[in-house]
């Protein structure tokens, strides 16, 4: 399968609401990797990203895709689609990972 094209991001965002707040009321990351992990960030507590919670279909997830798929596939499904199974699914992972690493050594400094 062939990576995602990324597309100009559009002049106007749409609105995406989280809680009170628009989830692009913060400067746009440059590719959709940083955007995903940043929103996710956002998005999750460490103790739901360790029980993937962010790999899961929710309403949160599918917040985060609204937003990549706005600004970097202009509403392209399947490119979108392509995006999540593929190279962010290996950034989430990543992401639980080191996650879970740093939460250990926390717990140790702390011991």
């Amino acid at each position: 399968m062939l990576n995602p094209t990324l597309g100009e991001p559009p002049r106007e965002l749409p609105v995406i609401d989280h809680g009170d707040r628009n989830l692009f009321s913060a400067p746009i990351d440059p590719a959709p990797a940083h955007l995903m992990k940043r929103l996710n960030n956002e998005l999750f507590a460490k103790e739901e990203m360790m029980a993937r919670e962010h790999e899961k279909t929710n309403e949160r997830t599918e917040k985060n895709q609204k937003s990549y798929q706005a600004v970097f596939f202009h509403n392209d499904d399947i490119q979108v689609a392509s995006f999540w199974d593929y190279e962010d699914k290996v950034i989430r992972e990543n992401q639980r990972r080191g996650t879970i690493f740093r939460n250990k050594l926390f717990a140790e400094d702390d011991a």
